[in-house]
């Protein structure tokens, strides 16, 4: 509402006490465009009234519609328009005596009053109410009169205009989420307010004209936002009106509607939720749209929040770990960290398909998370729209995944692996988990920090020794053996009794050996834990032949040693089994560490999300619980005023803060109980409150064919040099690898050599197989064993105690051995005996219900005949070939080769065969190493050295792109053929987001690799850039194996480049009509098996034909020719159509 001087000068002044004494001067009240129409109203009667100190001032109110045309309701009983609307005051000039009636004017065409609206809707004039439609309506109330304040009836301009807008229905609507109450009788139910405002805005109203105070107000009406509401009062006395809200919109507070949804998210509720707590309060209850908004407005201040929580704790994680000197050799810390998931769901092991998962990955130290990541399947908005086959509207998404629910925990890990360096600048060197082999498999693969960094993988201590409970108590409810032998109820009952007893000796014995203070080394102590952990059962059941002093005092008087019983009657056996497979994660134990923090994460989650008994994956709810569980697991209690000053940047008020200091001290005092009553040494601590399932594997290429012979047996030498070790070196490195796959070192060295298990393989390889698959599944291969390895793991050490018996001998652990001349070779025996020998043990898993005998008679076990009653094996088998390699590797004379089932061992022991070993393993292993493995491991190398030297040239400085890198780049170039989009760019957009490129490398990232991404020296000539990767790709077409049956056509690879224009090609009648020409010759199957580019008159250059080809064979019959050279089955026959 603008009021303008006499004069035609705008004065602006917005102050309730206005000095009108100026003829001149009249104030002037700016009001928004969507204010209540009653509101303006009061406001215009109440400065009508003020305007009797100056009768001859007069002013004409015009009325603008700004909004969308008229909607028009019909009903029964009337017609109601609604509009918003602003007012303007214009102009003014001098009031006459009388009040003449309202005019209006400036109405829409065919229609001039509100009258003949009604009278053209009956008639049904259509094109007139179109009009209506399409032009904006304007009135134009024109008030002349003078006013007299002891005048109390409705003869005001004000009343006069309610009356008016009365008669003809017109209304004013406000805000979707608002709500109004006009009457004192329609007001009821409880409120929300802030107490000190509320009381406050009542004591500050006066007014001084007429000493008004709240007692002379009337109640007018109330109008709500959710929680919020607008007390409006009329005085009784002068007629001014005054506004009481519930709480101050611009304090320095979490506003109602933002705290109370944020207390429904706290509390693991919804919206329905806080619908019922409303109606159980007799309280208004705000709408679903606004609950909406509120919820994504804390959805952005908890990511931000818990995202600042995650990069604090990282920091405090690298400061201990440097602090304790756990770097590596670039200064980076390495630390331990704690990884689980969770699903929105529970499956009860029968489905697996939740819409959400979460997985958090948990400083060891710190005890905080340092990343989470969420996978969503399912999106409401997107799949409403493809229900009704529509596109979806814009709006904030957040599906971001499309495969399995089961594959969700691994790929968040992954990405946390891969985020650590950019997070926090460390690396996670050790996950401590509960036994799930995927992540350990999908982390082998990815390689995250390259391949000479090993994650190892340290079993949580709590789910070993209750797999290890679990285990034995299946024991004790067998009626029978393994024979089929029924065993005693007592002796059943014996291993239930003593459960808790087996589960102590071994927590017993990883204490002693931890706070052991001695200088003997690290290897030394897992051997004597694991002497301990292997003691255990004996202990238990009363033979103490084995045990340490600290361990125990001897047979106790009248103990009875029952282990040759549990022998007879087969029990011994089971518990064993159970025993070495717990034994065999001897150096988990030894850590100690537990994955406690990351089920304590998961349970903070599943209060946030009711349960897991609500749906909270429609939308981006579940996401921002799995937010909040962060800061409520980082921050505690604390989190509450860290969500209060992230929003307000102030602290809470003091109930909050009693809250949390209620909470704080309860924590301290929970945890001093602890300590004092648990005869624990009390631990001083700060009182600081705490805060895609498709892997694309490498693309094969071969970018030696840049060099010469000479650079590339320079690179191989070089690589050799790296490998080599003195005499003192290798027997260090045996002595160092006795642990074998629990040792970080014997994982790096025998990833750069050949080792045993192979020997067999390669030397048996004919000279036309391909040799890609194999050094593929050496150096990318992500087996992590199956039920057969876990087989052999469980019962190798119940072998070697049998084995030992019969020979006599004692047999040692081995580590690994590197061939003292040939040093790219290496094996690793399952034990050594006295200085001549060493052992070998196989436990075939498909023999365990059969004699060794009985499975080689019955053909379950094919390496091994039986001749006069002695097991012999095949001199042609390739476990002959490992045996041989053993004994020739580390210098011994004989080999102990063992088969072993529960019901019997026979062995052979195998003598050293020189003549076999130089006839038929020496040349063929060193043949397939250099000539193939080796080039294998260092051509990954070259395509980023040259990208990094390119973009040096270009940028002035490089991209410092990794094999890695260069591997998920070309992996990405794949996908985007299968995976097609209209630009490249689509699959990191908001809308067309494809989460396995997407998830894989950033944008801008994925434009640097595409722009400078060079596969040879940027010094040769340009028609030599792509002959690497063509020549690499086609030899790798053809290693693949082929049928009986090819076809021969021509394929364009589309290309619309301006480079290479002599070579690129326009064929009018091909769906991609500019391109490259590629001659290909597939498979029934599909696969390409070779091709080779039309480059015009050159194409058949460096190729021969007969005179009579040359004569009369044309492009089409030479393209035949060329290709049927590569075909290895002959003779052909070729059919043309």
């Amino acid at each position: 509402v603008r009021l303008h001087s006499m004069d035609g000068e705008r004065v602006t002044m917005t102050e309730r006490n206005t000095d009108l004494s100026s003829p001149n001067t009249l104030p002037s009240i700016n009001l928004h465009s969507d204010s209540d129409l009653s509101i303006v109203q009061k406001k215009l009667a109440r400065l009508a009234q003020m305007t009797h100190v100056e009768s001859n001032t007069v002013s004409s109110a015009y009325v603008q519609s700004v909004e969308s045309p008229l909607s028009i309701f019909t009903n029964k009983t009337k017609k109601m328009i609604r509009q918003k609307m602003t007012f303007k005051w214009t102009k003014h000039f001098k009031f006459p005596v009388d009040l003449p009636p309202f005019k209006y004017s400036s109405l829409p065409q065919n229609i001039s009053t509100p009258y003949e609206y009604k009278n053209e809707k009956k008639r049904g004039n259509i094109d007139a109410l179109r009009g209506l439609k399409k032009k904006k309506l304007y009135f134009i109330f024109k008030v002349q009169s003078t006013l007299d304040t002891s005048d109390t009836t409705d003869t005001t301009p004000i009343n006069l205009i309610d009356n008016s807008l009365n008669m003809y229905n017109l209304n004013i609507s406000t805000a979707e989420n608002d709500e109004t109450v006009n009457s004192w009788e329609s007001l009821e139910g409880r409120r929300i307010i802030d107490v000190r405002y509320f009381f406050e805005s009542i004591q500050s109203i006066k007014h001084l004209r007429f000493d008004c105070t709240f007692r002379d107000l009337k109640f007018s009406k109330e109008t709500r936002s959710g929680f919020f509401s607008t007390f409006y009062f009329d005085c009784k006395m002068c007629g001014a009106q005054e506004i009481v809200k519930s709480e101050n919109p611009d304090g320095q507070i979490v506003n109602v509607n933002m705290a109370m949804v944020s207390s429904i998210v706290n509390t693991g509720q919804g919206y329905s939720q806080l619908e019922e707590f409303s109606a159980t309060m007799n309280m208004p209850n705000m709408s679903n749209k606004l609950y909406q908004a509120c919820h994504n407005n804390i959805f952005k201040h908890l990511n931000d929040l818990a995202w600042k929580e995650m990069l604090i704790a990282g920091q405090e994680e690298a400061k201990l770990a440097i602090e304790k000197g756990e770097v590596d050799h670039l200064g980076r810390p390495k630390i331990a960290v704690v990884a689980d998931g969770a699903w929105s769901k529970r499956s009860y092991k029968t489905k697996y398909n939740a819409l959400s998962g979460v997985a958090c990955i948990i400083g060891a130290k710190t005890k905080k998370v340092i990343f989470c990541g969420v996978r969503n399947k399912y999106c409401c908005i997107c799949q409403l729209a493809e229900n009704r086959n529509e596109k979806a509207q814009d709006h904030v998404c957040f599906k971001n995944w499309n495969s399995a629910s089961t594959a969700m925990e691994a790929d968040i890990i992954v990405e946390g692996f891969k985020q650590s360096l950019h997070m926090h600048n460390v690396i996670y060197s050790q996950l401590i988990g509960d036994g799930d082999s995927s992540i350990m498999k999908r982390l082998r693969l990815e390689k995250p920090y390259g391949t000479n960094v090993v994650i190892k993988k340290v079993e949580c201590t709590n789910h070993l020794l209750r797999n290890y409970v679990n285990r034995l108590r299946d024991i004790s409810g067998k009626r029978k053996n393994d024979k089929g032998d029924v065993i005693p109820g007592c002796y059943r009952k014996v291993v239930h009794d003593r459960l808790l007893r087996l589960r102590y000796a071994v927590t017993e014995a990883i204490k002693y050996r931890r706070l052991e203070q001695t200088d003997r080394m690290y290897e030394t102590t897992l051997a004597l834990l694991k002497a301990d952990i292997t003691n255990g059962p004996n202990h238990v059941f009363g033979d103490h032949s084995k045990c340490q002093s600290y361990f125990c005092e001897g047979q106790k008087k009248g103990e009875e040693n029952i282990v040759p019983d549990l022998k007879n009657y087969g029990v011994w056996d089971d518990i064993c089994r159970a025993r070495n497979l717990l034994t065999y994660h001897t150096e988990s134990l030894m850590y100690g560490y537990n994955n406690n923090s990351a089920e304590l994460y998961n349970s903070i989650l599943t209060k946030f999300v009711g349960g897991k008994r609500v749906n909270f994956s429609l939308k981006g709810s579940y996401q921002l619980r799995c937010n909040a569980a962060v800061t409520a697991y980082n921050s505690g209690p604390n989190r509450l005023s860290l969500f209060n000053k992230h929003v307000t940047n102030k602290s809470p008020g003091r109930f909050t803060k009693m809250y949390i200091k209620r909470h704080v001290v309860t924590a301290e005092t929970r945890r001093r109980r602890r300590c004092l009553f648990s005869g624990q040494k009390n631990r001083t601590k700060s009182t600081t409150i705490g805060g895609p399932d498709e892997n694309y594997g490498n693309v094969s290429y071969d970018p030696f064919s840049e060099l010469t012979a000479v650079e590339i047996q320079q690179l191989k030498i070089k690589f050799m040099e790296n490998l080599k070790l003195t005499e003192k070196q290798i027997q260090d490195l045996e002595i160092k690898t006795k642990r074998q796959h629990q040792c970080d070192e014997w994982h790096l060295e025998r990833k750069k050599r050949l080792t045993a298990s192979v020997f067999g393989k390669l030397c048996k390889m004919r000279q036309t197989t391909s040799r890609d698959r194999v050094i593929k599944e050496m150096l990318y291969g992500t087996f992590s064993g199956n039920a057969a390895t876990r087989y052999g793991i469980v019962h190798e050490d119940m072998a070697k105690e049998e084995l030992e018996k019969i020979i006599g001998k004692k047999i040692e652990n081995a580590g690994l051995f590197v061939d003292e001349n040939l040093q790219f070779l290496a094996v690793s025996p399952d034990g050594l005996i006295d200085n001549d020998s060493l052992v070998e043990i196989k436990c075939p898993a498909s023999a365990k219900s059969f004699t060794p005998e009985d499975g080689i008679l019955m053909g379950k076990i094919k390496s091994c005949t039986i001749e006069n009653g002695q097991l012999h094996l095949k001199r042609n088998d390739s476990y002959f070939y490992q045996v041989q390699g053993q004994l020739h590797i580390t210098r011994k004379m004989f080999c102990y080769f063992c088969i072993w089932t529960p019901k019997g061992l026979m062995y052979e022991k195998i003598e050293r065969d020189h003549d076999f070993w130089d006839k038929n393993m020496k040349s063929q292993l060193t043949t397939f190493f250099m000539d193939h493995f080796l080039s294998e491991v260092l051509k990954d190398k070259l395509i980023t050295k040259h990208t990094n030297i390119y973009s040096s040239q270009k940028l002035g400085k490089s991209l410092e792109t990794t094999v890695e890198e260069m591997k998920h780049y070309i992996g990405i170039e794949l996908l985007t053929g299968i995976v097609v989009m209209p630009a490249y760019t689509d699959y990191w957009s908001a809308d067309l987001r494809y989460s396995q490129i997407a998830d894989t490398m950033a944008l801008k990232r994925y434009q640097m690799l595409r722009r400078y991404i060079h596969f040879v020296d940027n010094k040769t000539i340009d028609t030599s850039d792509l002959r690497p990767i063509l020549e690499g790709v086609s030899k790798n077409c053809l290693s693949i194996e082929q049928g009986k049956l090819f076809s021969i056509d021509e394929m364009m690879i589309p290309y619309k480049g301006t480079k290479d224009g002599s070579r690129r090609q326009y064929i009018q009648n091909k769906p991609k009509k500019w391109g490259f020409n590629f001659f290909v010759r597939a498979g029934i199957d599909g696969f390409v098996h070779d091709f080779f580019p039309y480059a015009g008159e050159t194409t058949f250059s460096t190729e021969s034909f007969s005179e009579y080809e040359e004569t009369f064979f044309g492009l089409g019959q030479k393209v035949v020719l060329q290709h049927c050279k590569t075909i290895s089955d002959k003779p052909l026959t070729a059919v043309a159509q």
